[in-house]
């Protein structure tokens, strides 16, 4: 009887507990009716979002984002090798590998170009990305 009834006030603690939680965490805004026309103009304004990602590239695949005017990326990718030997490659780091060296610029804005040679089989690679939508606040 103790075993159950402390079991049942431990679950009434922890509902309390997760409730005042819930609670706390919902904010009340209000609406300030002292800002003028001008404040008002400037909250609607469309603004553009701004380093959607911290660079050119994730892992091995673009994204979306075009630097600003004049930047220069350049970008070191390389792949591991297999891991079969274990130890005696060191898990794939000093086994055949694929190493590519990049290089990305922004002329204009909206546009990059970009070029990279890779190891394996000395292949050139040429690219190009023209923003056409930007990405907005709202």
């Amino acid at each position: 009887m103790k075993s159950i009834l402390h079991k049942t006030g431990f679950i009434r603690i922890f509902s309390v507990i997760c409730f005042a939680q819930l609670a706390s965490c919902n904010m009340v805004v209000a609406q300030d009716s002292t800002k003028s026309a001008a404040d008002t103009k400037t909250l609607t304004a469309k603004k553009t979002v701004k380093n959607t990602f911290g660079g050119n590239m994730i892992i091995d695949n673009q994204t979306v984002m075009v630097p600003i005017k004049n930047s220069f990326e350049f970008d070191i990718q390389h792949r591991f090798g297999t891991t079969n030997n274990g130890y005696s490659d060191l898990f794939g780091l000093f086994a055949p590998s694929n190493i590519r060296l990049g290089f990305s610029y922004t002329p204009c804005n909206k546009l990059q170009l970009g070029f990279g040679i890779t190891k394996e089989r000395m292949q050139w690679d040429g690219n190009l990305k023209y923003a056409l939508m930007k990405q907005m606040e709202s």
